[in-house]
């Protein structure tokens, strides 16, 4: 692999998608010395029957393509129609595009993995063939860019009357497709999302982009969040089964005034309900209910109200996993109520400080193997 370019090793990395992926093919074109030639192409079908290059081109439709983030086109092929959906990089000029070529339309998911990877290929089209440290060093500051763009997606909480939140997430790799995400549906209802994707490579970046682009696009004030989670997983599609069973995801629908609220997930809802007039905890996935959505095939929602002093934490999959240096003890939801427990009087963000240090204490400060998300929500 001594002459491995950036743009080579991530297109290598596709392969996890194999049979995933709903395209038959992907391509990564440049204009060099005023053509446009294939940089970078990888077949996930090989028996697909591929739209030359030379024929999209005499088209016209890349120069068309510059003006918007996705262009859908439609061409005949030799043996049927072949669906199109040109993804133009975020590099000076238009200067490059990311192609996909499918039996039937790109769906939304798809769409989400093509504009990832637009914005990841944009400054590596100048990465000619060079010595094998200098590829690996582009490809980990092409990593280190996607995951700057992802911090400066997630929420700042500000201007929340009536709540107080904060997060923290503490990535193991650069290549991962957990997210936190929150906005308002109207003005009476705050929506937080927390997604936990198991892997650290192009499937669990994927599968991160399709399920925040979907929850972000069919989220309505009318959709409580287990008919919203319902629907984002039918949205997959044909991808769904090889997908959606990667991604665990929680989502809180909470009117600040009031503190009703509505908890559903995607496999078990990792999250710790205190309640101040009762001085109590609730595991929510060791209810009955959480028992029930953690198989998977069960939408349903859990109903309750926030009063002041409330504490609503959420918590990454990697957490309760996490383990002693040598191996012989995990964290543990009851560590977690431990530390939540000694820090009730304090503000989210102090809360979510205290529980990274307990964590990285327990650990022995020695790293993390997974991905460590925290939101706290408190009724102020």
């Amino acid at each position: 692999m001594g002459t491995e370019t950036f743009i080579d090793r991530f297109m290598r990395s596709l392969s996890s998608l194999s049979g995933v992926l709903a395209i038959g093919c992907l391509d990564l074109i440049a204009k060099t010395d005023g053509s446009y030639a294939s940089k970078a192409k990888k077949l996930f079908d090989e028996s697909f029957p591929t739209i030359a290059l030379s024929k999209i081109i005499d088209t016209g439709v890349l120069e068309q393509a510059k003006s918007s983030p996705v262009y859908d086109l439609k061409l005949s092929g030799p043996v049927g129609e072949v669906f199109c959906s040109i993804f133009p990089l975020g590099g000076e000029g238009g200067a490059g595009y990311i192609v996909m070529q499918g039996g039937s339309q790109i769906g939304p998911a798809g769409k989400a993995i093509g504009g990832f990877m637009a914005g990841l290929f944009a400054d590596g089209l100048d990465d000619a063939k060079r010595p094998p440290d200098t590829a690996g060093e582009k490809y980990r500051d092409g990593l280190l860019s996607t995951r700057e763009i992802q911090a400066k997606l997630f929420p700042r909480f500000t201007g929340v009357a009536g709540l107080d939140i904060a997060s923290v997430y503490l990535p193991v790799e650069l290549m991962s497709g957990d997210f936190i995400d929150a906005f308002y549906l109207g003005e009476n209802i705050y929506q937080v999302t927390g997604c936990d994707v198991t892997g650290y490579d192009a499937a669990s970046s994927y599968a991160g982009a399709a399920m925040r682009t979907l929850v972000k696009s069919l989220s309505s004030k009318k959709i409580v969040p287990s008919a919203l989670i319902e629907l984002a997983v039918s949205k997959l599609d044909r991808i769904l089964d090889e997908l959606h069973s990667l991604v665990y995801m929680t989502i809180f629908q909470i009117e600040p005034k009031t503190g009703k609220t509505r908890i559903s997930s995607l496999g078990r809802p990792n999250a710790i309900l205190y309640k101040a007039r009762k001085n109590g905890f609730i595991v929510l996935n060791k209810t009955s209910m959480g028992n029930d959505l953690a198989k998977r095939n069960i939408f349903k929602d859990i109903s309750f109200s926030l009063d002041p002093g409330d504490i609503l934490l959420f918590y990454s999959n990697g957490v309760a996993e996490v383990s002693t240096e040598n191996g012989s003890m995990a964290y543990g939801e009851g560590r977690i109520v431990e530390c939540l427990n000694e820090n009730l009087g304090e503000s989210s963000m102090d809360i979510v400080h205290a529980l990274t240090e307990s964590l990285s204490g327990f650990a022995n400060h020695s790293g993390f193997e997974y991905d460590v998300l925290f939101i706290s929500i408190k009724k102020t």
